[in-house]
């Protein structure tokens, strides 16, 4: 099995090369293809590749060793950026709209994700629409016994929507965020722990993308690296846990520092405040409504009436 791992790592590496030759630029010195093999090579890349993926279960196959799937993500994103983006497009590589949740999405928006920070989409507006698109599909995202295998790899997944989002402008991470909110009002039962990491794992990338003035848990994480995301798919399950846990503490200090520095803490602390309302009416997991009184104690803001400040800071006196 691990020999059949390196064979894929090398036939991603020769594949690059000849997705090199064949871009626009590398033609109008060496033209060896002709446009219909250059088609048919750049659709072996975007579907039957990603087709092989979903076959050997890249994403749930314990057999995969961590730092093996770290490689092969790596190697197949850089062969992406050497397809033209109006190619990819007619693929329709992006259209992760469905709720379904799999290896081949979760895939896509490991990609589609990468490809946006590494300004693979020229334009910005278009960056934005792909993270807002991964947003809201996370947010319908249900773990059930058959998707149960997918948790672990949706949490990354997070990761890289929220490093995406950080890196981008400051409307695309409000633009984030907002979504993000809005969507957690329909969220139920054990999906608030999924969704209440994702908010915590969202504040932490956006604050490590501030660490020269914020000092953060997640920081620690890409030095000497320029992958980032990527990086933490060569973590170990229970390592991803024990980080996920910090963010999640870091959390309402985290997202109080995003509300004075982007000066929305009417607007968050009021979303918050019925996310918790909502949660604690549908008898949402306590931890998760606990965690968002600590929010809303840390983002209080001015037009927060003294009677509901009260209220909250007398619940957290009393957990």
């Amino acid at each position: 099995r691990e020999g059949s791992q390196n064979y894929m790592t090398s036939f991603l590496s020769s594949l690059h090369r000849i997705l090199q030759l064949i871009k626009p630029s590398a033609r109008k010195k060496q033209n060896k293809f002709s446009p219909k093999s250059e088609s048919t090579i750049r659709r072996f890349t975007v579907d039957t590749v990603l087709e092989g993926f979903c076959a050997v279960q890249l994403m749930t196959n314990d057999d995969i060793v961590e730092e093996k799937r770290f490689s092969l993500l790596e190697i197949y994103i850089l062969c992406l950026k050497e397809v033209p983006l109006d190619f990819l497009d007619e693929t329709n590589f992006a259209a992760f709209t469905g709720s379904q949740l799999s290896d081949e999405s979760l895939i896509r928006i490991i990609c589609v994700m990468v490809l946006a920070r590494s300004g693979y989409f020229t334009e910005g507006s278009r960056s934005s629409s792909e993270i807002s698109k991964a947003v809201a599909w996370f947010a319908r995202q249900q773990l059930s016994a058959e998707t149960i295998a997918h948790g672990n790899s949706l949490r990354r997944v997070a990761f890289e929507i929220a490093l995406s989002a950080a890196e981008g402008s400051s409307a695309s991470m409000q633009d984030a965020l907002t979504n993000l909110l809005e969507s957690l009002l329909l969220v139920t039962g054990d999906n608030c722990t999924l969704c209440v990491e994702f908010l915590a794992i969202l504040m932490g990338c956006w604050c490590q993308n501030k660490s020269s003035t914020i000092q953060n848990s997640l920081a620690f994480l890409f030095v000497g690296t320029n992958q980032q995301g990527l990086t933490l798919h060569s973590l170990h399950d229970s390592t991803l846990q024990s980080i996920l846990e910090m963010l999640v503490n870091d959390l309402p200090w985290n997202l109080s520092t995003f509300c004075h520095i982007s000066r929305l803490p009417g607007l968050i602390t009021k979303q918050i405040w019925r996310i918790c309302k909502n949660w604690s009416e549908q008898g949402a997991p306590s931890h998760n409504v606990e965690c968002l009184q600590k929010i809303l104690s840390c983002c209080r803001a001015v037009d927060t009436s003294e009677q509901d400040f009260a209220s909250l800071s007398m619940s957290l006196l009393a957990s």
